[in-house]
């Protein structure tokens, strides 16, 4: 987060279910969807949070050490009323302590575009992270600064990022489809005020074929 350096991964992903409420994914981990009421579902996962940062990544991150990777619990909230739809997601990073932290974030999208074939939705995102997530994204300390020649910077949890976001689904037929989602948020807070932090504007792009 908040590097100049854009990266690129491709990742398959394989979903399987099992009476369509125990499901198991790359993506979403293995857990259960289940109802809670009319248009209200909730989803219950152990997985992966796969934010990470490398020192490699960027000759600025030299000194800092890496952040890997983590199994996360992860629960999720969805909504939908008519093209109206809000999503709530909690990870909460599992594994030693320089790995860890909970990130919470929530979406609110209209769907602007609905047919048999093809959506198109767009709205807006807030991130929030606790503590222990941003001490070990954005924080400095005095060995990390010694090695790295950044200040240090005792970062805290609160608003990480907000933004808005666009979504496209595209139905080619029985079998296949494609999705995208762009996200342009800004960095708040701690996160945008770190001196890990080069740039406060974020672009995520996320493109499927399936």
């Amino acid at each position: 987060p908040g590097s100049n350096d854009n990266k690129a991964s491709l990742l398959p992903v394989i979903d399987a279910r099992y009476k369509d409420f125990v499901f198991v994914s790359p993506i979403r981990g293995v857990g259960v969807d289940f109802s809670l009421a009319q248009g209200l579902s909730a989803s219950v996962a152990i997985g992966f949070d796969l934010t990470s940062r490398k020192e490699k990544e960027s000759a600025r991150l030299i000194g800092l050490g890496d952040v890997n990777s983590a199994g996360a619990l992860l629960l999720g909230l969805d909504y939908r009323l008519g093209d109206a739809f809000a999503k709530v997601g909690l990870s909460s990073r599992l594994g030693s302590d320089n790995r860890r932290g909970t990130s919470f974030g929530i979406d609110l999208g209209y769907n602007f575009v609905k047919t048999q074939s093809l959506v198109l939705g767009a709205g807006v995102n807030l991130q929030t992270v606790d503590n222990t997530y941003a001490r070990n994204f954005f924080g400095v300390n005095a060995q990390q600064s010694a090695a790295s020649k950044l200040d240090t910077f005792d970062a805290g949890g609160g608003l990480q990022s907000a933004g808005a976001f666009a979504t496209a689904f595209y139905r080619f037929d029985s079998k296949w489809s494609a999705f995208g989602r762009l996200n342009l948020y800004q960095l708040q807070g701690d996160a945008a005020d770190s001196p890990i932090t080069q740039k406060k504007d974020q672009t995520t792009l996320v493109v499927g074929l399936t």
